[in-house]
């Protein structure tokens, strides 16, 4: 009886052993499954993964992630749960309609195959997943999106703090035809000293041109540490010519303002940055003690730059309580901003805007418009349409702290009415001159003259 017992105990524990050993078997399988559809090994030779790509297109195998698609494809060793977060972010966030996950996959598998592939360590999980980020933000279609790295992102970010390491230009990168312009040349700064112009177009820095490195790339490879040189090719009508800057620190002075003894007040704004608004208060305030009459404000070639910097000086003009802009998100549902600054401009204004006034600057362009369009003091702008974004963007940090900058709406001025791919068209056309004149600013001033005698 009793060895019966024995021998029952001994073959029920052989039996939960050998289970035992089954599941921790299947367990592994499993865990090496997710790890090679995760994180392990390299992507497959170019030509597998290409064809995987053609396979693709005319068989969709389901998936519910763009990252799975491409561990389908065969590129594998990335960070597929940082994709993944990405992803959520645009599904859950975006202001756009999205590619389906198939086709982002596919779109992101073809960048890759086509800018980075043969160019990225393929070993190097986070430099691949970098290089698939990047692919990917540019699969969804918003063009104003990017993923920076840690690194990019503290450098961006110190730009827009207004006080940087750089040689000191302002440009304007132009999607369609992959131009880099330079928009100005910021005063006392290494890049004057070097001979830069504003209309210079950046061809190449350090023997690497525009095309081989990308919008961010070529914007870090000119930054750098204070006292290090940098070498740069840029393209000046029909000639390209080789300067070196000095990296320095480089304070950017984002508003300067004049007034004449006519009383004729200038202020040009070339961004929209973290210290600008400060700066713009100083000028109006300075034009308001100094007996002022008229304002003109140049808003050309401003890229624009953070949303709450624009907000808060268009609050320094506006009258209490006057509608400053307004979006839709998402996340937020409406936001509107409302004038409580308590300040208030009644002069008469003029805006010069161009072709590339972008985004804040536009913004400015056509609150101003708005309030003339109110009633709230006599305005004419004048210029060129501009550039057509209406739309914000809105940043996250990643875990690593990296980040991701995307489109979560589109923001209205006063009116309420966007401009989107339409800009903000001037009341009086002006095109730039190409005989040494400003024909712009000659226009605003004669404009804003008309509008003083009016009020007379």
């Amino acid at each position: 009886m009793n060895m019966k017992k024995t021998k029952n105990a001994e073959h029920t524990a052989r039996i939960i052993v050998l289970i035992l050993f089954v599941c921790l078997v299947l367990s592994l399988s499993v865990c090496a499954v997710i790890f090679s559809a995760i994180g392990g090994g390299e992507p497959l030779p170019r030509e597998e993964i290409a064809e995987n790509v053609e396979e693709l297109r005319s068989h969709d195998t389901g998936r519910s992630s763009a990252a799975a698609y491409l561990g389908d494809l065969g590129i594998s060793g990335f960070d597929a749960l940082k994709l993944k977060t990405v992803e959520r972010y645009f599904k859950s966030y975006s202001d756009l309609t999205l590619p389906t996950d198939r086709e982002l996959a596919i779109l992101t598998a073809e960048y890759f195959l086509d800018f980075y592939y043969d160019s990225v360590d393929l070993s190097d999980r986070a430099a691949l997943t970098d290089a698939l980020l990047v692919c990917y933000v540019d699969a969804t279609g918003d063009k104003y999106a990017f993923y920076r790295t840690k690194e990019q992102y503290e450098e961006y970010n110190e730009e827009m703090s207004g006080s940087f390491v750089g040689i000191g230009i302002r440009v304007i990168y132009d999607e369609n035809d992959k131009t880099l312009l330079i928009t100005d040349v910021i005063n006392d700064s290494p890049a004057e000293a070097a001979g830069f112009l504003k209309g210079d177009y950046i061809h190449a820095v350090d023997g690497k041109t525009l095309a081989e490195l990308g919008y961010d790339a070529t914007v870090s490879a000119i930054r750098g540490e204070a006292g290090t040189d940098v070498n740069v090719t840029v393209l000046r009508g029909s000639e390209y010519v080789d300067l070196t800057a000095t990296r320095a620190s480089v304070v950017d002075v984002s508003v300067e303002y004049s007034l004449d003894g006519d009383g004729i007040g200038y202020i040009a704004i070339s961004s929209f940055k973290e210290n600008t608004p400060e700066q713009f208060y100083r000028a109006v305030d300075y034009m308001m003690e100094n007996g002022a009459v008229g304002i003109i404000f140049d808003l050309r070639d401003n890229p624009g730059g953070y949303l709450i910097s624009v907000v808060d000086m268009i609050d320094y003009l506006a009258p209490e309580g006057a509608r400053i802009a307004s979006y839709v998100s998402r996340a937020d549902g409406e936001t509107v901003y409302i004038s409580d600054d308590g300040h208030g401009l009644a002069l008469p204004i003029t805006v010069i805007f161009n072709e590339n006034t972008a985004s804040a600057g536009e913004l400015f362009a056509a609150a101003i418009r708005d309030y003339g369009d109110m009633g709230y003091f006599p305005v004419t702008t004048v210029g060129e349409v501009t550039y057509a974004k209406g739309v914000m963007q809105s940043t996250v940090y990643l875990s690593d702290y990296s980040a991701l900058t995307f489109t979560v709406a589109h923001y209205n001025p006063p009116s309420n009415v966007n401009y989107d791919g339409i800009g903000v068209i001037p009341d009086v056309e002006v095109l730039e001159s190409d005989d040494g004149t400003d024909a712009q600013l000659e226009c605003a001033y004669s404009e804003l003259l008309v509008l003083i005698g009016a009020q007379n």
